[in-house]
């Protein structure tokens, strides 16, 4: 059966967003964000994993109850991962991302991979978590069971994906300290690069207008904006 990775209101399921596209765009586009330092491979994974527990039967069941309700809406993209102070009156679909970071953890053997891919798919909703929260997030026996039990249904081309080796040279400064702030900075900027991969595409499908979508098209690029920021800082310089 099709996974389907968003849904449309008023539109039949065969005009919905496929999980397999989504996953495809997302995973292109955070790559491509990523490349500028170093992290294309591993945002590509992220990206191709984020969305992971989406193929569980409970949410593609949830996808189409949406549509069949009283009330039809575009299901929303959120799921009971979400905390609390960002939840609405919208339904919320089941968890669909811890799943990818279980993958990761299963199936990476780098470590420093392995914890960038844990922490930026676990967070891609939610935000980043502590390690110690993650970890028994990711230890959780529900979790581990629903993960397990959605692998039957995964396109074999996602799970089959290869990991990088390890992640950028400068990741891997010497010294504890300098280490720790430099893998923190790396997975931040992979976690910025999936997260705005997921939000445009999801956008882009979702935005029946096209306004939205056209209205980025406009945006300077951010090489145009270093002149107007250092005439900017001269001139507080010259205030101080």
């Amino acid at each position: 059966m099709t996974a389907y990775a968003h849904s449309k209101e008023g539109c039949p399921h065969e005009e919905w967003q496929t999980l397999h596209e989504h996953l495809l765009r997302v995973a292109n586009d955070a790559s491509r964000y990523a490349s500028f330092f170093g992290g294309g491979e591993l945002a590509k994974l992220a990206g191709l994993w984020h969305d992971f527990g989406k193929y569980a039967p409970d949410w593609q069941q949830f996808l189409f109850d949406a549509q069949a309700g009283s009330t039809r809406e575009d299901a929303s993209v959120l799921g009971d991962d979400t905390p609390d102070e960002r939840r609405t009156t919208r339904r919320r679909g089941p968890d669909h991302s811890t799943a990818g970071a279980i993958q990761a953890r299963r199936t990476i053997a780098n470590a420093a991979v392995r914890k960038t891919i844990e922490f930026v798919v676990a967070a891609h909703h939610g935000g980043l978590a502590d390690r110690s929260d993650l970890d028994r997030r990711l230890t959780d026996p529900e979790k581990i069971s629903r993960y397990e039990g959605l692998l039957r249904g995964v396109d074999p081309a996602v799970v089959a994906t290869n990991a990088p080796s390890d992640v950028p040279p400068f990741v891997h400064r010497s010294g504890a300290q300098d280490g720790a702030r430099a893998f923190e900075f790396f997975v931040r900027m992979i976690f910025s690069a999936v997260v705005d991969a997921d939000f445009i595409d999801t956008e882009r499908f979702l935005d029946v207008t096209g306004a939205r979508t056209s209205n980025r098209s406009e945006w300077l690029l951010l090489s145009e904006y270093i002149r107007p920021l250092e005439a900017h800082l001269q001139d507080l310089g010259a205030r101080a």
